[in-house]
This record gives C-alpha cells, sequence and structure tokens, in this order.
C-alpha cells in the first residue's frame, strides 16, 4: 500500500488558478500558516472551485475589497473550516487609512505591495 501526494498552491488573480506550490508568479510566499489538515476529496474540492469561479474572475478582482486574501480566507473555511489571520483580511483598510494610503493604491505597483501577504493552499490527496 502507497501514498501519493500531490501539492498545488491555489491562488486568485486573473481568476483561479493553481501552480505547484512554491512556483506561482508571484514567487515563493514569505510565511506560509498552517490552518489544518483538510479531508476533502479532490474531486469534491475541484467541483467547489468550479462553483465559487464566478465570483473570482479578472473581472471582480479588486485589490481593495476582493482580493487574494477574501479567496484563501473562503478556501480554507471550505477546507479545514478555519479562517485566515483578521490581519491579512484587514491589510487593504490598513494601507488606506494611513496618511499616503489613497495615493498608494493608485500606483500600478501596489498590487505588488500587498500579494507579498498572500497565503499558500496545499491540498494532499
Amino acid at each position: 500500500m502507497g501514498q501519493w501526494f500531490m501539492v498545488m498552491e491555489y491562488y486568485f488573480g486573473e481568476g483561479i488558478q493553481h501552480s505547484p506550490a512554491g512556483s506561482t508568479p508571484y514567487g515563493v510566499p514569505l510565511r506560509v500558516v498552517e490552518l489544518g489538515v483538510t479531508h476533502v476529496p479532490k474531486d469534491v474540492f475541484k467541483i467547489y472551485l468550479l462553483e465559487i469561479s464566478p465570483r473570482y474572475t479578472t473581472e471582480t478582482y479588486s485589490l481593495l475589497i476582493h482580493h487574494c486574501n477574501n479567496f484563501s480566507n473562503e478556501v480554507a473555511q471550505f477546507l479545514v473550516g478555519a479562517t485566515i489571520s483578521y490581519y491579512i483580511l484587514q491589510l487593504p483598510n490598513e494601507v488606506m487609512s494611513s496618511p499616503m494610503g489613497a495615493l498608494i493604491c493608485k500606483l500600478p505597483t501596489a498590487a505588488l505591495l500587498l500579494q507579498k501577504f498572500r497565503y499558500q493552499f496545499v491540498l494532499l490527496s
């Protein structure tokens, strides 16, 4: 008897995407936080992603209100019943409440600043 593990990172950028863990266009995460172990079968997870995909498209992406951290939080709740850290979800508010926040968020590189705080999801199947 053997076990087969497939490790993928799922993220929201131009829709819901996946890559081998640590090899997304955004590079290796600065920090990986373990939220738990899932017993959701891979095929059920794929169906779930299809069901939520209309909410996570290029057109629905917003750096300040609907972004990769919202996706990560929703998926974490589905997979393990846990949420990501509150401070991660509040990063856009923190940026916007700073004196230069409104100006920073208008810059083309603003997306890169907040993407550094994304989470990595590992699916073991």
